[in-house]
């Protein structure tokens, strides 16, 4: 394979998942998501493909193309060398904690520089994933929270999350090993971005 094929692949690459990307956006609902994490490969591809391409900018290519490429490569740079945070923004994904036939949870980590977590719902439809609302979140400030726990089967009902889970630490900090049901209502609070 030649630079210049090369060049071209790795450059409809990127556009292609530009264009996706824009269109998911504006059709999908502000909470919503794709589904088995489509989402978070189209920005990955996106923003790591002008890295790739920067260095194999074909000489056949006329002047003014090359310099154009070469600033629009260093404008989507310059901000991840400036600021590092935003490569831990890049890889940092949501994990899907349960699943069932119709619900997702994932837990959603921000560690920048207040620590933050909570577990969103989200009900399949088709190549989405539908916000429902949050029942565990660092800001609740409640005795689910400080739990340790993981889920082994779940249920929703009227906005109440009812879940079989594996307790591994109680309210106490001391560490235990069982099953307990743990019935909780759901709130219907902005999912993060």
């Amino acid at each position: 394979m030649t630079k210049s094929k090369f060049f071209y692949i790795i450059l409809c690459i990127h556009l292609l998942s530009g264009i996706i990307g824009l269109i998911t956006l504006n059709l999908s609902g502000n909470c919503d998501r794709l589904r088995w994490n489509i989402g978070d490969i189209l920005r990955l591809l996106f923003f790591l493909t002008p890295f790739v391409l920067m260095f194999c900018v074909p000489k056949k290519l006329p002047t003014w193309s090359k310099v154009c490429m070469r600033i629009y490569f260093g404008v989507y740079i310059f901000p991840f060398v400036i600021f590092p945070p935003l490569w831990w923004f890049l890889f940092n994904f949501d994990t899907a904690v349960a699943e069932n036939n119709q619900y997702i949870i994932r837990q959603y980590r921000y560690g920048g520089r207040d620590y933050y977590e909570q577990k969103s719902i989200y009900k399949k439809s088709g190549i989405l994933e539908k916000y429902v609302g949050l029942f565990d979140s660092s800001d609740s400030y409640s005795e689910l929270n400080q739990l340790d726990y993981e889920i082994k089967e779940f249920k929703i009902d009227n906005m109440t999350f009812t879940g079989n889970v594996l307790l591994k630490r109680n309210e106490n900090g001391q560490v235990v090993t069982k099953d307990t049901l743990i019935v909780y209502p759901i709130y219907e609070k902005e999912a993060p971005m």
